[in-house]
């Protein structure tokens, strides 16, 4: 008999060192979602939220964080105005619950590393895998994921 097999590692689910790959945001706690740009760099994954994002605000040093890798593009459209929250079912932990139907979830503790001009970097500390697949959306892959990141920003009031 064979042994189960794992789930996907951190390779697997962002199988380009140094690529950024879209997600979207949950930060525990906090009934909000957000796209956001992912990095693996080694055996962990980066990211910058620029001042002025509603993340950063509910972040701030560090925090329980959830990232979605969408089967669904929409996914990211209804993460900007905030549909998504009503949409993904919620943990008594103030998590979202890991439905694999949206994607592949992955669960890490967030800590601010410092500013970078107007954003503030910060490391997916301990990320795990927690439920499903990705489809592997790289900012790379269309002009669509591209716009919502000048929508973020525009948002946040980066130039």
């Amino acid at each position: 008999m064979a042994a189960p097999r794992a789930g996907p590692g951190l390779g697997d689910l962002f199988p380009v060192e140094g690529v950024y790959y879209e997600t979207v945001a949950f930060p525990c706690g906090d009934r909000y979602s957000m796209p956001l740009g992912v990095a693996r760099v080694g055996g962990a994954l980066y990211f910058r939220v620029f001042r002025g994002a509603g993340l950063l605000s509910r972040l701030g040093d560090g925090g329980s964080l959830r990232l979605l890798l969408p089967a669904r593009p929409e996914a990211f459209l209804w993460s900007l105005d905030h549909r998504l929250e009503s949409m993904v079912e919620w943990g008594g932990d103030g998590c979202p619950e890991p439905d694999p139907s949206w994607g592949a979830w992955v669960a890490c503790e967030a800590r601010g590393l410092g500013w970078e001009g107007d954003a503030r970097s910060y490391e997916c500390v301990g990320a795990r895998h927690l439920a499903g697949y990705p489809p592997g959306y790289t900012r790379a892959l269309g002009c669509l994921v591209e716009m919502l990141v000048v929508i973020t920003k525009l948002e946040a009031g980066v130039p």
